[in-house]
């Protein structure tokens, strides 16, 4: 029996993005569907782990940009864990305060108002279940559903889209169904624009849609708010 190389946390998360399916990456790596599951286990495990070292950095006194050396975190990326922790409970807001200075509102969480569309500032890159569909880009996204292009689709079908998530690392790869409401072609290039309303999606991955509403939320006020600044 062939002996199975050492795999690489990286490595896998890397092919997920770039769009290999559970099918792929197991034939990839010579795993079991049952192996295959205690390496997406394990994952989160590391996840979880990271999210408790930083709530225990916080809890230190460590400063901002420590914290973000340390993990690695972008502006956009260090407000969006700050959000996930107060929503989850794991830090305060006056941990917040004490960390960022009182009155700093732009890292508190937002709102998310229903139905309301936000830009994804960011490449993100999002996978149909058609065997001959392309990668396609999120243009936007709300809790309801998202714009899609590059994407093949018919209106009223449905298909399992899987978020490959960014080259920034900011969004975390999930997967939910959805059905297609609407498709055009792009007027630039030709290219398949498509509407997706969201149907079926389960706790874990709602955590994960919600956690990337509220970076492109934080993004786009601040896009906003530094347009409205200099006009």
């Amino acid at each position: 029996m062939p002996e199975k190389r050492k795999i690489r946390a990286r490595e896998v998360i890397n092919d997920i993005k770039g769009g290999m399916t559970g099918f792929e990456l197991m034939a990839k790596y010579r795993l079991s569907a049952k192996e295959y599951q205690s390496i997406l286990n394990q994952l989160f495990r590391e996840q979880k782990a990271v999210t408790s070292a930083i709530v225990e950095d916080i809890s230190a006194g460590m400063p901002e940009d420590q914290l973000r050396q340390k993990y690695g975190l972008s502006q956009a990326g260090f407000q969006a864990v700050l959000n996930k922790l107060v929503d989850r409970g794991l830090i305060s807001r006056k941990a917040v305060d004490l960390l960022l200075g009182p009155g700093n509102e732009t890292m508190l969480p937002f709102p998310i108002r229903r139905k309301q569309r936000y830009r994804v500032p960011a490449t993100v890159s999002i996978r149909g279940s058609k065997a001959s569909t392309s990668i396609g880009t999120v243009l936007d996204i709300s809790e309801k559903g998202l714009s899609v292009v590059g994407l093949e689709a018919r209106p009223d079908e449905s298909q399992m889209l899987t978020i490959l998530g960014d080259d920034l690392g900011e969004v975390a790869p999930f997967e939910f169904k959805a059905r297609c409401r609407w498709v055009k072609k792009d007027s630039n290039d030709g290219r398949p624009l498509a509407g997706f309303e969201i149907t079926e999606i389960s706790p874990e991955n709602v955590n994960a849609l919600l956690d990337w509403i509220r970076w492109c939320m934080i993004l786009q006020n601040h896009q906003d708010s530094t347009q409205s600044s200099g006009a």
